[in-house]
């Protein structure tokens, strides 16, 4: 078994060799998976779910939430994607999800830290949707056909640094926003400065 084992790793790095974080893979029968509490769904693909199992509301129901998706984009930084699937076995991807062409250019300038712009899913008005992360093991990718997702430095670079500004965010203490009177950004003003940064 540790050989048939060995063969498998070797065949799987080898499939994942020319990976990069930001490609990406496009196609049908591609799903996002999220586990969800069928007994009170909170998103319109967990009620759907819950509807066709027949839930009961009266008792918690977790289960497997699957979901259709245009494509997913490789978060996982690429030393990680080319190590050893022995000692490396997962990788972190986003679903990518259509947005409309005023929103995939608020992506691209950094303006929706929730998302993410991929140079390669522009022309088909796809972002990646970084609030939904999802686990898989390299196996699983090895079976992708891959799409460089950047062409230059400059790009993974963006890339990078939208990943970043997701997770990096500063949030104020609630006594400290109170005490200031800060209030939330009306969107008049959000898109003026919108229209004001160099793009």
């Amino acid at each position: 078994m540790a050989a048939a084992s060995s063969a498998a790793h070797q065949a799987v790095d080898a499939a994942l060799a020319a990976w990069r974080q930001g490609d990406i893979v496009l196609g049908e029968d591609l799903f996002f998976v999220q586990l969800a509490d069928l007994a009170r769904p909170i998103t319109r693909e967990a009620a759907e779910t819950a509807k066709e199992r027949g839930s009961d509301e009266a008792t918690p129901d977790i289960g497997a939430v699957f979901s259709e998706v245009a494509g997913f984009v490789i978060l996982t930084q690429t030393c990680d994607v080319v190590r050893e699937s022995a000692e490396r076995p997962y990788l972190d991807v986003a679903p990518l999800v259509p947005v409309s062409a005023e929103r995939l250019e608020e992506v691209r300038a950094l303006r929706r830290p929730a998302s993410a712009f991929v140079p390669a899913a522009a022309p088909h008005k796809l972002v990646a949707d970084l609030d939904r992360v999802m686990t898989v093991e390299k196996s699983v990718v090895a079976t992708w056909l891959r799409t460089p997702g950047w062409t230059d430095d400059e790009e993974i670079r963006a890339f990078a640094e939208a990943l970043a500004r997701k997770a990096a965010r500063f949030a104020f203490p609630d006594d400290f926003v109170e005490d200031c009177g800060f209030q939330r950004i009306p969107a008049t003003y959000s898109n003026l400065m919108a229209a004001t940064v160099p793009t």
